[in-house]
Formats: structure tokens, C-alpha cells, sequence
């Protein structure tokens, strides 16, 4: 009776304590922000998609940031985004290599988010860039290639671009 439910409740107590610990340990860890960030943009990168599929159904596209661009220039446009975020990522945690031998300076939450939105950013670009269809492109053996060019998308994309300069600032800022 009483000995199995003081048995049970301390079974209970100590995967609950378990749990916790893991969990604690995975809120602290390094990669936990930016992890999360880049899933919030592999997210993203199908509900603009969605949305840009239905802006070009619609031919309602007069919006200034969803001027119409040619398929070599969204490609080009999304491929310099894409190397110069992850350029700004590589001298940015650079600097934190160095630093990695303070612990706190790898705790600190701002530096985890910095990393983030620049990984993150680069990943949505990516995966953006490779949605740019050019109605030239190869085809499978009787069909066409309908051209497609993402205009959202690659507005979100100079978004974000203008987002991780503000984090590198921060980040430039924070680091002394």
C-alpha cells in the first residue's frame, strides 16, 4: 500500500527531475537558438512559396517590393544574398572561436540569436534560390517548364538581409 505509492511517487519525482535536466540542459546549450531559428525558416520558406504562387495566379503584383524580376536576375540577386550572409556568419563567429574559451560568451543569448538569424537566413535564401524556375531550363521529355520567379520570397529575402546587418551590428557591439 503506502510503500509501492512512496515507491511510485519517487519513480515519478526522479523522471520528472530527469526531464527537467535534459530540458534545462538543452535551453542552455549553444545550438538551441539558432537551431530553433532555422526551423522557423525552413517554415517560412513553403508559406511565402504559397503565397507567391498565388500572387502569380492573381496578376495583381503591383506592390513596389513585388516588382516583377526576370528569372537570371532573381537567381543572381538571391545567390549574392546568400554568399554575402554566410560571409558575414563565418567573421562573425570567427571572432567567437576565439572567444570560445570564456563559457559565458557562449551562453550569452544574443550571440546564440545572431547566429541563428544568419544561419537562417542563408538556409531560406537557399532553398528560395532553388525555387527560381527559368522557362528555358532542362525538361523532362514532353513537358515545359513553366516559369517562376518568387517575388515575395525574394522580397522576405532582402528582409533579412537588412535584419542580420542590424545583428551583426549588435553583434560587433556586444562582443567587447
Amino acid at each position: 500500500g503506502r510503500a509501492s505509492v512512496e515507491k511510485r511517487d519517487k519513480c515519478l519525482f526522479n523522471t520528472r527531475a530527469f526531464i527537467e535536466k535534459i530540458a534545462r540542459h538543452i535551453w542552455i546549450s549553444y545550438w538551441f537558438i539558432p537551431a530553433l531559428i532555422l526551423l522557423v525558416s525552413l517554415l517560412l520558406v513553403p508559406l511565402t512559396l504559397s503565397l507567391d504562387r498565388l500572387l502569380a495566379n492573381s496578376g495583381d503584383v503591383d506592390f513596389i517590393l513585388l516588382s516583377q524580376t526576370q528569372p537570371d536576375s532573381a537567381q543572381a540577386l538571391l545567390s549574392t544574398i546568400a554568399g554575402s550572409i554566410i560571409g558575414i556568419a563565418g567573421v562573425s563567429f570567427s571572432i567567437t572561436i576565439v572567444a570560445v574559451s570564456f563559457a559565458s560568451f557562449m551562453r550569452d543569448r544574443g550571440n546564440q540569436t545572431s547566429l541563428g538569424v544568419f544561419i537562417g537566413s542563408f538556409l531560406y535564401t537557399l532553398l528560395i534560390l532553388r525555387a527560381v524556375r527559368s522557362a528555358d531550363g532542362v525538361a523532362a521529355p514532353n513537358q515545359a517548364i513553366s516559369e517562376f520567379v518568387p517575388q515575395l520570397s525574394i522580397s522576405v529575402s532582402v528582409g533579412l538581409v537588412i535584419i542580420c546587418m542590424f545583428f551583426f551590428i549588435y553583434f560587433i557591439h556586444h562582443v567587447p
